[in-house]
């Protein structure tokens, strides 16, 4: 459950954003308003915007500038999941039809290329044309889809290992937090050497996200609102498997290789692998990595003054880690 608490000391500020948020979703287009009503329905914690503004709190004040960026960053991670979802078959997303499983992959791609188009004509309209926050926003664009196409170009190799995973999720993941923390601190006007800690800081945070996903993933159990083994049947190797076949046998190895290639997810094959994951304890090394990545996030937070806000900022760093979905 997340802990409603983190939101206290933005409560007044996050509620301006959703309603920025709600009203930038609006259009003439029928299409486009059913779409953008799914989405909102789909919007989860809103993880990301709220982080935003806490950092934006912990620099100084948070003004309409980034109320704005908060409602722009959030357009363009709901463009770049759509996109995410026509690239990876997902037709689920959060327990709930995917935007292309309930219109069409054709629907879903032209209407996250008009999202994109929307985030680019917010960022002159309602950010002042404020270079530093565009070019934020303009690189964060770019490693996404740079993440993403790394993402598919390893999923055809078998060249598995911790390098190419971490260089993956920073740009697929961690870099969306770290823009986030960025733009915040901009927005607030804070120093230079603050906002790169804080970078710092969304970085790991992004991390951590991406490792606990990965985690969900062998997890079967947990009701995350995805199917189990999702990862894996997209060719996509995460953390757990990856410290399993550094200690796997060459059979199990080629095994793994095989379903993969083949595309041969059977029950017993699934069954086989999460064997494997938990002979060689890839969950409980990869829980270790991510705990690694959890103490230096909070040793950047707590290098700031005690706080309500830091206080709302380690919640977040222990929810994104211990969170069930």
């Amino acid at each position: 459950m997340f802990p409603e608490e983190i939101k206290s000391p933005i409560a007044k500020e996050f509620c301006t954003f959703e309603d920025s948020y709600k009203d930038l979703l609006q259009s003439e287009n029928p299409l486009l308003r059913s779409i953008f009503e799914q989405v909102i329905q789909q919007k989860g914690k809103q993880l990301r915007p709220v982080f935003l503004l806490l950092i934006a709190k912990l620099c100084g004040e948070i003004n309409t500038k980034t109320i704005s960026s908060a409602a722009i960053v959030e357009i363009l991670h709901m463009a770049s999941l759509i996109h995410d979802d026509v690239i990876d078959n997902t037709l689920l997303r959060r327990g709930k039809k995917s935007v292309n499983a309930e219109f069409s992959n054709q629907i879903a791609v032209l209407a996250g290329d008009y999202l994109l188009a929307k985030v680019m004509n917010l960022c002159f309209e309602k950010l002042e044309n404020d270079e530093l926050i565009n070019k934020c926003l303009a690189n964060l664009t770019s490693e996404l889809s740079d993440g993403e196409l790394l993402q598919l170009y390893y999923s055809n190799k078998t060249e598995w290992c911790q390098e190419n995973y971490f260089q993956i999720i920073k740009k697929k993941t961690a870099a969306l937090f770290s823009t986030c923390a960025k733009i915040a601190a901009i927005t607030a006007n804070a120093p230079e050497e603050t906002i790169q800690k804080l970078v710092l800081f969304g970085e790991y945070l992004g991390i951590i996200f991406q490792i606990k996903d990965d985690i969900f993933d062998y997890s079967p159990t947990i009701n995350t609102g995805k199917p189990a083994f999702n990862d894996i049947r997209e060719g996509k190797i995460t953390i757990p498997l990856i410290y399993s076949l550094e200690k796997a046998t060459d059979s199990e190895i080629e095994f793994v290789k095989n379903i993969i290639q083949e595309k041969n997810f059977q029950v017993e094959n699934l069954q086989t692998l999460r064997s494997i994951v938990q002979q060689y304890k890839g969950i409980e090394l990869a829980t270790e990595k991510m705990e690694e990545y959890k103490k230096k996030a909070l040793d950047i937070l707590y290098s700031f003054p005690d706080s309500q806000v830091r206080q709302s900022l380690v919640l977040i760093t222990n929810y994104v880690s211990e969170r069930k979905k």
